[in-house]
């Protein structure tokens, strides 16, 4: 908890972003480039 908000997600390592960026685009649907924690994820299609 960041203050008073919760955050919606944990951010992914950059390592992650930069190594393995379609796995992350097909898997679980993160944008890339990662923009905001405050974006909602949707895990159904």
């Amino acid at each position: 908890m960041t203050g008073n908000t919760i955050p919606r997600r944990l951010s992914y390592p950059q390592i992650e972003i930069n190594v393995n960026t379609s796995s992350l685009q097909n898997g679980p649907g993160i944008p890339v480039p990662f923009e905001s924690l405050k974006s909602k994820v949707w895990w159904n299609q």
